[in-house]
This record gives structure tokens, C-alpha cells and sequence, in this order.
């Protein structure tokens, strides 16, 4: 019943009219009920419309992939497993060795640590360290190369609702307000104008007291209908 209400009411403002597939999709998706003793709070917030950057960076991306491959290639050709089950085979050798002497004197013990030591792997290992290093990078500098200087998005409606889903208070914001900082609590962020084949939707959980977490989520269409396509973590109490 909760979430009827809300939605019934969302369906009558014009910031929404136009794609209200979505909110229902999103709302429908949200269990507003639970844990809502002080309500829920729905966020209209409208993304810069001049958001667009032109992403000259792509043509190179057919070659940073190429790269990636060949580095993975590298990787493969280290046969890191062999030189670790070389490492085990002397050392096998060498403790077989060491548990058959029931009496270590001064001598035989400086030996045995020297030839411990000397069995290990280790600079060969710091090799294979570099080249997982290197493919982080290669990997990396796919996301660092999209274009992020985007303005913040701006706040522009405010819609509480109290339990029972009856409205509470609804406040239009008369100056710009950007968005710093997605509050916690019981509530949702929903992108209005915006023609982006990607929507960004903040939520908001309180499952008990001083108990909560938010989520980021990107939805898009596929075939034909509204569905979240990636979902990360924002905070959690």
C-alpha cells in the first residue's frame, strides 16, 4: 500500500510524466516498506544537460586492449606455477634431507639455513609481481582515460512521505542546489530530464537502528523494459 501511494503520487508531477516506466520499474524494485517507521524521502534530481564531452580517447582503445592481450601472453609464458613447484622440489630435497639428522650441531644448522635461503624464489617471484603491476596499469588506464569533468548534479524536488505512504511534504528547490554528498536513510535519488540511454539511481536502507547501507545503481533498457545493469555500494553503517 506504501508503495502505491508513493508511486500514485509520483505519476502526477510533470518532472515525471514522461518516463514513468522507470520510476515504477525502480520504485517497484525498492522495498520501501520495510524498515520505514520514519518514512521515505524521493529525491528529483536533474544531471548537467550540457553533460556531453566529446571522448576523442576511444579511437586508441582497439590498441590498449591489444596491449592488454599481449601483456597476458607475458604473464602466461612466466609459468609462475613451475617455478613455484621447482621451489617445493629442492625444498623437499633438502628437508628429507635435513629430518633424517636427529643432532644439529653449530655447523650443520648454519648450513641448513643457508641452503633454505638460497632455494628461494623470490627475485624470480618479484618478476611475475612487476608483470601483474604492469597489467593493473594496462587495465587501469581503460576507466582513467573517460572523460569525468562533468558538472554535479543539482537537486531541483524534495517529495517526503511519512509511513503509511501519505505525503508529508513536497519541496520544489528555487535556487540551484548541487548535489555534494547522497544522503543516508530511507530514500531515492531519481534522475529527471535526462535522455541518457543510462540513468544513474542513488537508494538509501535503513534496516536498523544506527543499520543501513546505500547503493548506487545504473539502469538501461533491455528488451523493452527498465532493468538495474550495475549496482555498486555507496556507504554503510
Amino acid at each position: 500500500m506504501t508503495q502505491n501511494k508513493i508511486l500514485q503520487y509520483c505519476s502526477g508531477l510533470s518532472e515525471l510524466a514522461d518516463h514513468m516506466d522507470f520510476v515504477e520499474a525502480i520504485l517497484n524494485k525498492t522495498n520501501i516498506a520495510q524498515n520505514n517507521s520514519q518514512g521515505f524521502t524521493v529525491y528529483l534530481y536533474q544531471p548537467d544537460p550540457n553533460n556531453t564531452i566529446a571522448f576523442k580517447e576511444k579511437e586508441y582503445y582497439p590498441l590498449k586492449l591489444s596491449k592488454i592481450k599481449k601483456h597476458i601472453d607475458k604473464i602466461e609464458d612466466f609459468q609462475f606455477l613451475d617455478i613455484l613447484r621447482q621451489e617445493l622440489e629442492e625444498m623437499t630435497t633438502l628437508t628429507n634431507e635435513l629430518v633424517k639428522t636427529n643432532n644439529l650441531d653449530w655447523s650443520s644448522s648454519l648450513f641448513y639455513k643457508k641452503e633454505y635461503k638460497k632455494l628461494s624464489k623470490l627475485r624470480e617471484l618479484k618478476e611475475f609481481q612487476k608483470l601483474l603491476e604492469k597489467h593493473e596499469l594496462l587495465r587501469d588506464d581503460l576507466s582513467r582515460a573517460i572523460p569525468d569533468s562533468f558538472n554535479k548534479p543539482q537537486l531541483t524536488r524534495t517529495l517526503k512521505f511519512k509511513s503509511d505512504g501519505e505525503l508529508e511534504s513536497d519541496q520544489e528547490e528555487i535556487e540551484i542546489k548541487e548535489i555534494m554528498r547522497f544522503k543516508s536513510g530511507n530514500n531515492i535519488f531519481i534522475p529527471i530530464g535526462n535522455a541518457s540511454p543510462i540513468q544513474v539511481v542513488y537508494k538509501g536502507f535503513y534496516i536498523g537502528p544506527r543499520m543501513g547501507h546505500g547503493v548506487q545503481e545504473f539502469w538501461g533498457v533491455k528488451a523493452k523494459k527498465w532493468k538495474c545493469i550495475a549496482r555498486y555500494q555507496t556507504w554503510i553503517s
